[in-house]
């Protein structure tokens, strides 16, 4: 288990999401309508959702994407 941090807590919007992971924001659409492994959002607001920065890390770590 990681130390938890401050980055952890975090909460992305889509934009800030989508530079996190190095990604577009189409692919991060695509992503959370078709890939079933990705984190679920977060509901900010009527319309407003975000990513927990700690679900989109363990994410990238269970797809090989980051170092342990």
């Amino acid at each position: 288990m990681l130390p938890q941090t401050f980055e952890d807590d975090l909460i992305l919007r889509m934009k800030d999401m989508c530079k996190y992971l190095g990604i577009s924001q189409s692919h991060g659409y695509w992503l959370r309508r078709n890939d079933p492994t990705f984190p679920k959002p977060i509901r900010l607001g009527k319309t407003a959702v975000g990513f927990l920065a700690s679900e989109l890390r363990c994410w990238l770590m269970a797809r090989g994407c980051l170092a342990h």
